[in-house]
């Protein structure tokens, strides 16, 4: 058995959900949109940079087979096939100069080399820090433990400016950077050192600055590396106007300590970088609940703390442990990644060293965390994006003082690494997006840029109703159930009713191309067919390909089918079936366009502004409230007073007139009292029979249907007006949600 229904053409244009300030009447409950703004000129931070440690670990990298080496220096930094860190930090080892001033950089040949691979892949930062000065400098004549001793501070300062000038003369290779000690205040039981505050103060004011000035060394300076997230060991330091002056970067670990800014280092103007943090205590993790973890840590030190970069402590690491972004095995040659790894890269690959921190509403929803950057000489912004829930969320976004064309997502998630997706396009400064379940994703985009060239199909079908549909067999439904946010906010779809096979068909001259948007789960998309033909008897199944699939949640995925080649000339009919025995709602058609010979509507008006309308009575305006009510349309057209009122509209061109229409209108209880009237010349009108689907319940007794003409409109129809009348205590019980005129094309 099989469904006929009446077909009517609708013209759309995909394009995202518009965020448009209207009047609102005051008798209809208002609720909160989730919104978010972001301004250009509200600056914050600039950024150095994001990166990782190789240390004394640098050997375990170099002896990596090839192409497991490469690849693994790819995916560190570069920003093509990787995640694109720009700072590489090394250890500058003690034992490289002995007491008589001979200098063995031999032993640290597997950093150097390190440090030219990550150099030839775009890192532009090489910082060294010292576990521990040369032995014969400290207390207790180790390199573990003990403090350096007053009377080697001068040669400690000498002892890095050479270590400077030798990596430069020896490998070519500039140090940006280096730091003094690590974690001077843990007696660690490997290379360490321990240092006081006031020691500090005092080797960089009397012995760093003077030798670096005299070696004309321009190296920033970095200090103290403490394991705990605190300036407490260079305030001495940044409170001596001698110190300060050279002390250029302030470094912190968080191993201990809440992740706020460092106050003073901040009042002094100093750059703040979170050096080095890891998870030695765990093992090494793979799953995406880590991965959302550390985007949290991510976020927190660049959107709380205020930090100029952010490090991770290894970038490789040979033991089942967490250290490491990437875990080797030696022995066999092998590696394996960790989604820490990539959500490092969701900052890292879009956010440059020069990017400054803007605002942005950084938590619209309780498990959404989002951050702006942009480089401001480019026009380059970058928009991350943290949703920690078990469901997606549709979030709109409004960009102030700049505007875009596009916006370009990369999306980590339990099946996704850094995956583009398609560009999503932006009307007047706001676009709208999706956030996947337990998922980070970076919107990229330019500012200035011109929008994504856009199809404009025959016929768009929202599977709001059947209108736009041929036949159908009798096994289909509407779901209107929104799952906790599984359809993307999407209020309807079709899918099967039984464990029979489904099937939908439309009909349209002479179809070239086609785009599905379905909704799956349980690995249903084998059980999705297309099929053309050029009669509705002969059918031939259609080669497609789908889209990367998107995590809405835990359990649902949305994909876009299209042909995989051009569909051949004279097919005039698409069959979308649906099979598999499992859960028969385990996959739903949530919207087909499809591209004919067809004409597009000359008309469409989705009622966000009056630039479609020809003329319109006094009493009428824009309702943007309760949306939920409405499906998520975020403005209709309705009275403001309980009068009967009109909208007209009228068709340019000599020969052309109107053919047909649709409306889609919402009404609240009462079926809606709404006459539709034609016209030659906008002063002698004939009113116009139509028919409706029937009606949909939509949400706190609103309801749906879809007006069209009964018979054919006349020839010589150039003028269409629409009335609403009828009295009541609700004159905003009637809304108008989109027109579509079409003509005969001339």
């Amino acid at each position: 058995m099989k469904i006929k229904c009446k077909r009517s053409l609708v013209c759309s244009i995909l394009t995202v959900s518009l965020i448009i300030s209207m009047i609102i009447p005051s008798t209809i409950p208002t609720y909160a949109a989730t919104t978010v703004n972001i301004n250009w000129n509200d600056i914050k931070q600039e950024i150095d940079g994001f990166g990782v440690s190789a240390a004394a670990y640098a050997g375990y990298w170099k002896d990596m087979p090839e192409p497991e080496r490469t690849e693994i220096l790819d995916l560190l930094f570069s920003n093509e096939k990787g995640i694109g860190l720009t700072i590489f930090r090394s250890e500058i080892y003690g034992h490289i100069l002995s007491e008589d001033g001979t200098w063995n950089f031999s032993s640290d040949e597997a950093q150097a080399w390190a440090m030219k691979e990550a150099k030839k892949r775009g890192v532009d930062k090489l910082i060294g820090t010292v576990w521990s000065p040369p032995a014969w400098m400290k207390t207790n004549n180790s390199i573990i433990g003990g403090s350096l001793k007053e009377e080697c501070f001068q040669q400690y300062a000498d002892f890095l400016a050479g270590y400077i000038k030798g990596y430069k003369e020896l490998h070519d290779l500039d140090m940006y950077a280096v730091s003094i000690a690590n974690e001077p205040v843990f007696p660690a039981k490997w290379q360490s050192c321990c240092w006081k505050s006031s020691e500090i103060r005092d080797f960089l004011k009397n012995n760093l600055k003077p030798s670096f000035e005299r070696e004309n060394i321009t190296s920033k300076v970095i200090a103290a590396e403490d394991s705990n997230w605190s300036d407490f060991l260079v305030r001495k330091a940044l409170d001596d106007t001698d110190a300060c002056s050279r002390l250029d970067i302030v470094g912190a670990h968080q191993y201990q300590g809440i992740i706020r800014p460092l106050s003073r280092a901040k009042e002094k103007g100093k750059r703040v970088w979170m050096t080095e943090l890891s998870d030695p205590q765990k093992s090494f993790l793979t799953d995406m609940n880590d991965g959302l973890f550390w985007a949290n840590v991510i976020h927190k030190f660049l959107a709380k703390a205020d930090v100029n970069a952010f490090l991770y402590w290894l970038g490789v690491y040979n033991a089942d442990k967490g250290e490491g972004l990437i875990r080797i095995d030696l022995e066999n040659g092998t590696y394996e990644t960790s989604k820490k790894l990539y959500v490092l890269g969701n900052y890292s690959r879009f956010i440059k060293p020069g990017y400054v921190r803007i605002g942005i509403t950084e938590n619209p929803i309780s498990d959404v965390k989002l951050s702006a950057y942009k480089d401001e000489e480019t026009g380059d912004f970058t928009i991350v994006a943290i949703n920690e829930s078990d469901t997606n969320h549709v979030i709109n976004i409004t960009l102030s003082e700049f505007n875009a064309g596009k916006i370009t997502p990369y999306v980590t998630n339990a099946d996704v690494n850094l995956q583009k997706y398609d560009d999503i396009q932006l009307s007047n400064g706001n676009f709208t997006v999706s956030l996947g379940a337990g998922s980070v994703t970076t919107l990229v985009g330019t500012q200035g840029s011109e929008p994504s060239p856009v199809k404009q199909w025959s016929m768009v079908d929202k599977l709001d109703d059947w209108s736009k549909i041929d036949s159908r067999s009798d096994n289909w439904t509407l779901d209107n159930d929104t799952c906790k946010g599984n359809f993307e906010q999407d209020y309807s779809r079709a899918t099967r009713t039984n464990s029979e096979s489904g099937y939908i068909i439309y009909h349209n001259n002479n179809i070239k191309d086609f785009l599905g948007n379905i909704y799956y789960r349980d690995n249903s998309l084998d059980e999705i067919s297309f099929f053309t033909s050029p009669d509705n008897v002969t059918w031939t199944p259609l080669d497609v390909i789908h889209t990367p699939s998107f995590a809405t949640s835990a359990e649902w995925y949305q994909t876009k089918f299209s042909p995989l080649d051009d569909i051949i000339d004279g097919t005039n009919y698409l069959k979308v079936e649906f099979t598999g025995n499992g859960n028969v709602w385990n996959k739903q058609l949530a919207q087909i366009n499809i591209l004919s010979n067809e004409q597009p509507a000359i008309i469409t008006d989705t009622y966000d502004d009056w630039s479609k309308v020809y003329e319109k009575s006094s009493n009428i305006a824009f309702d943007t409230t309760n949306n939920d009510n409405f499906e998520q349309d975020e403005s209709r057209a309705c009275r403001t007073t309980s009068t009967s009122e009109f909208l007209t509209y009228k068709l340019d061109g000599e020969d052309n007139h109107i053919t047909d229409f649709t409306l889609k209108a919402y009404y609240f209880i009462d079926f809606p009292c709404i006459k539709f009237f034609g016209s030659s010349n906008n002063v002698d009108w004939s009113e116009i029979s139509t028919e409706h689907t029937s009606p949909v319940s939509t949400q706190n007794k609103w309801n749906r249907t879809l007006y069209s003409p009964i018979d054919d409109i006349t020839d010589d129809t150039k003028y269409l007006k629409i009335e609403i009348y009828g009295g009541g205590p609700h004159p905003w019980d009637r809304q108008l949600s989109e027109l579509n005129i079409y003509s005969n094309g001339k």
